[in-house]
C-alpha cells in the first residue's frame, strides 16, 4: 500500500516574482506572446518581436488544431479568423525551446 503525503499549506505557494525595474519589466513582458485587438472580430494579429523562428496555432480550448502557421522569422503575423465562430480560442506560439500560449475571443 502506498501512503500519500498529506498536502500543506507550503504545498501551494506558487512562485511569484517581483518587478523592481525598467529592466525586470521588460524581462516579465517579453515572455508574454502579444496578440490583438482583444477582442477579434475577424483579423488577429501576433506580436513576433523577440521571438524566434517558430509556429503560430489556433486551437479549439478542447485543444483541437484549427489553423498552423510558420513564423519564419517575422516580426508580427496576421491571421484570418473570420471562419471561425464566436468564442474562446488559444494562440499557441511553439519553437524549439519554447511554447507560449494565451486565450483570445472572437466576436
Amino acid at each position: 500500500m502506498v501512503q500519500r503525503k498529506k498536502k500543506t499549506t507550503m504545498d501551494r505557494i506558487e512562485k511569484v516574482r517581483v518587478v523592481t525595474s525598467v529592466n525586470d519589466l521588460r524581462a516579465t513582458t517579453s515572455n508574454i506572446l502579444n496578440t490583438y485587438p482583444s477582442p477579434v472580430e475577424d483579423i488577429l494579429n501576433v506580436d513576433l518581436t523577440r521571438l524566434d523562428a517558430g509556429s503560430i496555432s489556433i486551437l479549439t480550448i478542447e485543444g483541437k488544431l484549427l489553423q498552423e502557421h510558420k513564423t519564419e522569422g517575422k516580426s508580427t503575423i496576421t491571421l484570418n479568423l473570420n471562419q471561425l465562430s464566436q468564442g474562446l480560442y488559444l494562440c499557441r506560439y511553439v519553437n524549439e525551446n519554447e511554447i507560449k500560449t494565451v486565450k483570445i475571443i472572437k466576436q
